[in-house]
């Protein structure tokens, strides 16, 4: 009888298999986000386009990606989630393909919203599976180290000499190749399934609720703490360079402040939720703060070091720990599929505020816009504690398979 009651609490997403699962799709889904820079950039020289084209190209592939998540919310639990994986794969292949041989750029903005869309669903299969799982925030940490890891080493490749014309065919390749390797994973993806009852509430309230007004305010957090935290990205450099910092050293520093960003979301996977919600979050948004003021120091590249590792560390403690606010608080598993457009929209705006703030060589407004982020995102994901009244810790669930349609 006990070993039956415990196999019947077993909740199926804490499966190593699934796990690895999500973490691949999540990886897969992620590559294309990795590479925009490069991306963008050899797209601009090969196919002699402007500023302002290249610019829309990032434009195109953030419409794409917000289209799948916010569609998600739809058809993310009705649809069989390896079936549906293996069907994005060769689309987004496909897109990369087109890009690189069209010659139109309407066209070639057409491939990059479809591959953009194509990578997006990806993503918004693994962050609903993760968000199932009995401790969200551990392996929502694990899932941010291992794309940064995936995206370090992605782009080391193919800016290396091994690739010495750096063209955007070797780009689209290296992208289609590193998702080839990955594709194996999506073979353990189980169906689609949805999230069942809190273990020992009785039938009739057997499906856990949603405080609609608590999960738009975690998601807000998602949305405000990335859009604070990439607008300080998007003019890293230039912050640097209006310092008058040699330009090796700010690159060398850059990449850098990645392995520390990995180090911050391996805490919280190792963390948990054992402090809560609120209390690391809050340090996280707090290590963002006194980067802040140490970035706000002219002149002094050491300053300006400690600034930027701290930044990253907070930048990457927190994404994790507010997608997990947002799957805690989802009682029907939908909800949290949003995270993903949370995040698009969130790393559309921080860099276009960020790049009207930032003016005559001094970053001050544009820190400034990002310690009010950070401040309002706390006070949002307080809010959102409060709105999910009892559910203060996460409940153990358990997951029911169902058949896809």
């Amino acid at each position: 009888m006990d070993m039956a009651k415990s196999s019947a609490l077993r909740n199926p997403a804490d499966s190593k298999n699934v796990i690895i699962a999500a973490l691949g799709a999540s990886t897969i889904g992620v590559l294309f986000y990795n590479a925009v820079p490069l991306y963008l950039g050899t797209a601009g020289e090969s196919k002699g386009l402007t500023s302002e084209q290249i610019g829309l190209i990032g434009t195109a592939f953030f419409l794409g990606f917000n289209i799948a998540g916010l569609s998600a919310f739809a058809w993310v639990r009705r649809v069989h989630w390896r079936n549906i994986s293996l069907t994005l794969l060769p689309i987004a292949l496909l897109a990369l393909y087109w890009s690189d041989q069209t010659s139109s750029y309407p066209l070639f903005l057409v491939a990059t919203t479809i591959g953009g869309a194509a990578y997006g669903g990806l993503y918004c299969i693994a962050a609903v599976v993760i968000g199932d799982t009995t401790t969200p925030e551990r392996w929502y940490g694990v899932k941010t180290a291992v794309e940064s890891i995936a995206g370090m080493i992605l782009l080391t490749v193919l800016t290396s000499s091994f690739l010495p014309s750096n063209s955007f065919s070797e780009t689209a390749v290296g992208m289609g190749v590193a998702t080839v390797l990955l594709a194996p994973l999506l073979l353990l993806l189980p169906r689609a399934w949805q999230k069942a009852a809190v273990v020992g509430a009785t039938p009739d309230v057997a499906k856990p609720r949603t405080n609609l007004a608590a999960v738009v305010c975690a998601l807000l957090v998602v949305l405000v703490f990335y859009a604070g935290n990439s607008g300080i990205w998007a003019f890293a450099e230039r912050m640097g360079a209006n310092s008058d910092f040699d330009p090796a050293a700010v690159g060398g520093l850059l990449g850098l402040t990645l392995l520390f960003g990995i180090g911050g979301s391996l805490v919280v996977a190792a963390i948990g939720h054992r402090l809560g919600s609120a209390l690391p979050f809050a340090i996280s948004a707090g290590l963002v703060i006194v980067a802040l003021i140490c970035l706000s120091i002219p002149k002094d590249f050491n300053a300006y070091a400690v600034g930027m590792c701290l930044y990253m560390i907070g930048w990457s403690a927190g994404v994790p720990l507010a997608l997990a606010e947002v799957a805690r608080l989802d009682g029907d598993g939908r909800y949290v599929a949003l995270g993903a457009p949370a995040l698009g929209i969130g790393s559309m705006i921080g860099p276009g505020v960020a790049g009207m703030l930032y003016h005559d060589g001094s970053p001050i407004a544009v820190l400034i816009f990002s310690f009010a982020a950070m401040l309002a995102s706390i006070a949002l994901l307080i809010a959102a504690g409060r709105l999910g009244g009892q559910a203060t810790s996460r409940p153990v669930v358990a997951p029911v398979s169902v058949e896809a349609n």
